[in-house]
């Protein structure tokens, strides 16, 4: 049966939750914005106040091919036909597949606006099983967000753009 419009809604309601409860255990504090149709979903904040801005998608829909199963998470936006996510505004897609695995991809690394995933496949090969749990992009030095304003996902020794005012400069310093 196909899930209706206000099904999605309330599945994509429920990954968020989800996410923010996952992050909140593992000590990291999520911030979420008040306005719909942002490209993040969240914000995420470490222990070192580095913040990610983070889309959030999930499925529970397996699908079965030959003698393997895999997901499909549609990274991108847009109600008719999806159109990839913009890396300056998102450093992070966090992907849930049902029942609860979690895929925590850098934008950059995304090669598609259909991303396969194979999270019960042992030894699997896919170009993001690498990602699968992979909590520590949060925390450890990583380069996501060069681009995006406020020094957001940069830690405090990295300088902001020229262009940017001098009362976004002073929230790139502790």
């Amino acid at each position: 049966m196909a899930r209706q419009k206000s099904d999605n809604k309330l599945m994509g309601a429920l990954y968020e939750q989800r996410f923010i409860l996952e992050c909140m255990e593992r000590g990291l504090h999520v911030f979420s914005p008040v306005e719909e149709g942002l490209p993040q979903d969240v914000l995420v904040m470490n222990s070192e106040s580095r913040v990610f801005n983070v889309q959030i998608k999930g499925t529970a829909v397996e699908v079965k091919k030959w003698e393997s199963s895999r997901y499909r998470i549609t990274a991108g936006y847009g109600s008719k036909s999806k159109s990839a996510l913009d890396c300056n505004a998102v450093d992070i897609l966090a992907a849930h597949v049902d029942p609860d695995v979690w895929y925590i991809i850098p934008c950059e690394e995304l090669k598609a606006v259909s991303v396969w995933l194979y999270p019960h496949a042992n030894n699997s090969a896919g170009q993001y099983e690498s990602y699968l749990e992979r909590w520590d992009l949060f925390t450890e030095e990583t380069s996501l967000s060069q681009s995006d304003p406020y020094c957001l996902g940069r830690d405090a020794e990295t300088p902001c753009n020229d262009s940017w005012t001098d009362a976004h400069e002073e929230s790139c310093v502790d």
